[in-house]
């Protein structure tokens, strides 16, 4: 008897999965999701000592995230913050971060659902003068 409920219980398992692949599901009657195209974004500024620029931006689906510093100067040499966090309408709440950060650094995570994202740059005590930066974001 024990074979029999644990086989019933597999093959309800199995046929639950199946369903779940039918190419002919769709969602509640709508068509069925397509992957979202990645967007990209461009965002420059200036960072002052002691100072920090954010940035939002909305993840419209799941997918990888990846924010890099393409320009940083003149000051080339030092390393300033590189983050990339939720944003709430008024600040950057920090998730990935990376504070040795220089021209042609990356900072790559994944989100799970569309959400409001922000990316941030920001001395990390290093900065002597204002210098000019581009940071360029793609996202789901």
């Amino acid at each position: 008897m024990r074979r029999l409920i644990g086989g019933v219980a597999l093959i309800g398992t199995l046929a639950v999965s199946a369903a779940g692949c039918d190419p002919q599901t769709t969602n509640s009657g709508n068509t069925p999701t397509l992957p979202t195209v990645p967007v990209t974004e461009s965002f420059s500024g200036t960072v002052t000592v002691n100072g920090a620029q954010t940035f939002a931006f909305q993840a419209l689906s799941s997918g990888v995230v990846q924010a890099t510093l393409k320009t940083f100067g003149p000051e080339t040499e030092l390393k300033v913050g590189l983050a990339i966090g939720t944003f709430n309408g008024v600040t950057c709440q920090q998730i990935l971060v990376n504070d040795s950060a220089i021209a042609g650094i990356s900072v790559i995570g994944s989100v799970a659902t569309a959400s409001n994202l922000c990316v941030r740059i920001y001395d990390v005590g290093q900065l002597t003068q204002a210098n000019s930066f581009e940071i360029t974001v793609i996202h789901p």
